[in-house]
Order: structure tokens, then sequence, then C-alpha cells
């Protein structure tokens, strides 16, 4: 089994564990967690003196999908956790490394990494794909090696440690036979060198982008936490306007709402639908004479759009925490929310168009102007999907078109605009 070691001990100058504080929304020993998941390790020791809240919600979330968690207080009680033939990853207290490089370092592919928390299937672990052994080094030159003389450890003249490295779990057995107060991160280090693992530099680009540190204090996670959200916001995807709104609030807000923002999001999204709902069901049991006040058309347009970008929003925040969580939970189905707030955009505009005098029409064209605008989308043209996409603004576009007297109108230029999209398309192919 593929193994993880993890500590849990040092404190900053207030007293608060260095693996409490957070970043991205989250504790940095959940972020550890998270990275090491992402490496395919299947079992997660954390060394700790106290068990502490974060250790026990990191216990639950890792034995809930499936994995092994031990917490442990002495170097004693790790050699029975583990086999000799074991890989083991083992990662400095407080470290903050940036993924792509621990991948690269670990000799892993970009597609190979897990993106979801799995349970844990032992005929597949009995066969993983070995991790390069490696120890991850930083120059003697470099700041960081000045600055944290204790969590980079001197290597020789020219080198420290950086942290991290991956080495066959025999070693911890060792560590019976040494004095068992010694710091087992600096024991395993000293094992590993004997041992001839390969040394392996973390890249200048790395090292100066700030993107591999140790949680030294709340402005350094600060710092880091922030160069993350810029760094997966720029990957996140909206549709036109509203999606581009939604994206901008996510990352202005963020990493507040990260763990319950989508769902939040995509609830008020449905809020939204059951209201527009309710005024159609309410105008149909009017037998009609409260569906010819404009009133209640741009008032289910405007519900609608509301949970479109609800559903915008959701989105976002489903995006920007797979981004930065990547073995979490997993976000809300995008495209259970483009269905969900397809059916409530076709509700409030038969609502607002009308089911009289001629009800087969009058709704056939809403459920044409949406079904066309999908199939519109599917264009290599970004801007040009993301337009039809767009149910937000098209939503208040319609809203503004139903107050002007004009939504039948507005309504079947629409219908015929994404009908030549199609034509078009279809024709450059």
């Amino acid at each position: 089994m593929r193994t993880a070691l993890l500590a849990v001990s040092k404190r900053i100058s207030n007293g608060q564990l260095r693996a409490q504080l957070l970043l991205g929304g989250r504790s940095v020993l959940a972020a550890q967690i998270d990275l090491v998941r992402s490496l395919g390790c299947q079992r997660i020791i954390c060394l700790c003196d106290h068990y502490e809240d974060d250790i026990l919600a990191a216990q639950h979330e890792v034995e809930s999908s499936g994995a092994v968690f031990h917490a442990v207080r002495s170097n004693i009680q790790l050699a029975s956790l583990v086999h000799a033939d074991d890989e083991l990853v083992v990662m400095g207290d407080g470290l903050i490394a940036d993924s792509d490089a621990v991948r690269q370092l670990a000799g892993m592919a970009n597609g190979e990494a897990a993106h979801r928390a799995e349970p844990y299937d032992h005929d597949q672990a009995a066969r993983p794909s070995r991790l390069s052994k490696v120890i991850a080094t930083i120059p003697a030159a470099h700041e960081l090696s000045a600055e944290f003389p204790e969590d980079f450890e001197r290597i020789d003249r020219d080198r420290h440690w950086a942290g991290l490295a991956i080495m066959r779990a025999a070693h911890l057995h060792q560590l019976a036979d040494l004095p068992p107060d010694g710091e087992a991160m600096s024991l395993l280090l000293r094992l590993a060198l004997q041992a001839r693992v390969e040394c392996k530099p973390i890249s200048r680009e790395v090292l100066d982008g700030g993107r591999w540190t140790i949680a030294w204090d709340e402005m350094r996670v600060a710092q880091r936490e922030t160069m993350l959200i810029a760094e997966r916001r720029a990957g996140l995807k909206g549709a036109g306007l509203g999606g581009a709104a939604a994206r901008w609030g996510v990352a202005a807000i963020a990493p507040r709402w990260l763990a319950r923002g989508s769902e939040f999001s995509a609830g008020l999204s449905g809020v939204a639908g059951l209201g527009v709902c309710a005024l159609g069901l309410w105008a149909f049991l009017a037998a009609g004479a409260a569906s010819g006040a404009a009133w209640i058309g741009w008032l289910a347009l405007g519900l609608a759009a509301l949970g479109a970008f609800a559903g915008e929003v959701s989105r976002a925040w489903g995006a920007l925490r797979g981004a930065l969580w990547p073995i979490s939970r997993a976000p809300i189905s995008p495209a259970l929310i483009d269905n969900a707030v397809d059916v409530i955009c076709i509700i409030a505009l038969i609502i607002a168009h009308g089911i009289y005098p001629a009800p087969a029409l009058q709704i056939a064209l809403p459920l044409l102007a949406i079904g066309l605008a999908r199939l519109a989308a599917n264009t290599k043209v970004e801007k040009t999907a993301g337009a039809w996409r767009d149910r937000t603004s098209q939503m208040i576009i319609f809203m503004l078109a139903e107050a002007a007297g004009g939504l039948s109108i507005i309504l079947a230029l629409f219908t015929l605009g994404a009908l030549l999209q199609l034509m078009l398309r279809d024709r450059a192919h």
C-alpha cells in the first residue's frame, strides 16, 4: 500500500499549529492530505503530539472516502503500521508544495494523478504504478534554506532538503533501532541518504514563484492562498456575460464560502425555479385570465434570470473548489445545473408568452428557442458558444422585451438566429 507520513507538531508564534492555518478555505493539513492522495496514497499516518480537532476532522474525511488514517505519537508505533515493501511519501510539517512539481518529482504524468477520492481497492493497490524514489532538494544559497534551517535540513555543502521525500517504507522499520526521542522526519532523511535515494532539485521557477514554502505564519499562508486562487481562477470557464460575472464574484469572495458555495447557489437556483413553477401553476389555475397580465411574464423571466445566474455561480464555485481541492468531494454536476436551468427558462418563457389562444404554437416556440440555443452552443468558437449558453443575459433581454410588449418578436428572432447558427456550422463542416 502506498503510504504518506505527515507531521503535525510545530507551532507558529501565537501557539497555533502550522497545520491548522487555513489555505484555500481549509487547513494546511487537509491540503497536504489532498496532495498525497493525488499521488495514490491510501494510508495516511499523522505523527502528532496531541489529537487536535483538525486531525480528527482529517481522519473522518479520509476514512469516509475508503482510505486508512492513523494518528500516532511516537516513532516506535510507525514500524507496525507499514510493510517493508510499501512506498512511503514523507512530507514536512507545514510544507506547502506545488502539486505539479510534486507529481513531476514523483515521475507521474499529469493525467495519472487521482482527481477524486475513491474507496480503497485492494486488488488495484496490489499492482500500483511505482513512484520514483526521490529526495527533493533546494539550493543552500536559497532564502528558504537560510530562513528555515530546521525545516529544510542541510544535506551537503550545496543542497538542503526541500521537505519532501519518496522512499521505501522499510526505512520506517529502521527507526526502531534508533533513539525513540529522535525527530522522525530528520532520521528518515538520513536513512534515505544512506540508502542512496536519488536527490532531485526543485526548479527555480517553482521556488522563485513562491509555489514552495512553509506555513510559518498567517501572512505567508495568505500570500500563497492568493496565488493559488489567482492561478485557478484563470482556468474557470462560464457562459457569456453571466458566467463572467459569476467567475469574478466567486474569485473576489474566495476562499470564503468555498466549502458550501456551490450547494448554496444551486439551492438558490432551485428556489427561483420553484417560484417560476408556482407562477405557472397559478396562471394555469386562473384559466388564462392571469396569464395575460404583463407583470406575471416579466416576474417569471426575472426569476428565471436569477435562477440561471445562481446556476452559473454554483458552477464557478464547484470549478474553483475542484481546482483547489482535487481529491475532496465532487461539485454538483454542471450538466445537471444546465438541464435544470433550461427547464426553468422554458417554463418562464411559456408563462410570459402565454398559452392562449393557440396553446400548441405558444408552447412550441419557447421549447424551440431553448433547444436550438443548446445545439448552437456546441461550437468551437468559445465566444459564440458562451453567448448561446448565457441564459442569464438571455432571460434579462426577454424580460425587457416582455415589459416593452415585444416578447413574441424577440423570441422568434432569437429562435431564427439559433437556427442560422446551426446552418452555418453544418455548412462549415
